[in-house]
């Protein structure tokens, strides 16, 4: 198997892993054994996924990534949210600029006024996914 596959299919699973719609499916106590063990797991994650959007993976596995930093924000909500926003405070300077960073307040207020940022490379750090249907720029859930 292919690296780029692997990886495809490992953001995919997740991205499955962490869906309501499929914890929806499983037996009663699922909804708690997730939560407890992506506490443990959820910042590191939140980190990786980051990481991957700033520009560490190709652009063509963007969308898996998105798919999967999505599913974290609709699984894990705040809690999630908390982690991005460590992981982005994180980041260097070089991947994320300063100007970059003071968005992120902006956007979970609602009013970040626009569908995302342009990081490093000219490549999107965050887009309508994580700002909702609207593209107001708050997250939804």
């Amino acid at each position: 198997m292919q690296h780029r596959e692997a990886c495809c299919s490992a953001l995919a699973f997740l991205a499955r892993l962490l869906d309501p719609a499929v914890l929806g499916a499983c037996p009663p106590g699922s909804a708690e054994a997730r939560a407890a063990a992506l506490a443990p797991r959820g910042p590191v994650l939140a980190r990786l996924l980051l990481a991957g959007v700033a520009g560490c993976v190709p652009t063509s596995r963007l969308p898996d990534v998105s798919s999967a930093l999505t599913a974290l924000l609709k699984a894990a909500r705040q809690e999630a949210v908390v982690w991005l926003g460590e992981a982005l405070a994180a980041l260097p300077v070089a991947a994320v600029s300063p100007a970059d960073c003071k968005v992120w307040p902006r956007l979970l207020d609602g009013g970040g006024g626009q569908e995302g940022g342009v990081g490093p490379a000219g490549r999107r750090v965050a887009g309508r996914d994580a700002g909702g249907a609207d593209g107001g720029g708050s997250v939804a859930f």
